[in-house]
């Protein structure tokens, strides 16, 4: 049952439309930028961060090579570089009066035949 509209818990806060709204700051910046940056600064900014790659700026190489080819993949490997190795374990919890399963009944009735 959903909380009643007012309620503390309920969806958007106490009050209706309460909080900050998704991507209202993105929003809000980008409108600011696009009043400011002009096609020019753009194209100063990128001259200066080629550049500062060329004096031998790792960060600012780092961002052009991200930004023109892409970040580089990241290989998920286990130790050595081989496969990842993932364990299972099954934990099986019986409450007292529950009957068990009839593998183990079988196995138990072996062991007393055995003994």
């Amino acid at each position: 049952m959903p909380f009643e509209p007012g309620h503390k818990l309920a969806p958007g806060g106490k009050r209706p439309g309460a909080g900050r709204k998704p991507d209202q700051f993105k929003r809000l910046f980008e409108q600011a930028a696009k009043k400011v940056v002009t096609a020019a600064a753009m194209e100063e900014i990128v001259r200066s961060v080629v550049d500062n790659a060329r004096q031998g700026d790792t960060k600012a190489q780092a961002l052009l090579f991200d930004r023109l080819l892409g970040k580089a993949v990241q290989p998920v490997t286990g130790e050595d570089g081989g496969p990842i190795a993932i364990s299972v374990r099954e934990v099986v919890v019986r409450l007292p009066g529950t009957p068990a399963e009839e593998s183990e009944e079988s196995e138990e009735s072996d062991e007393a035949d055995g003994a």
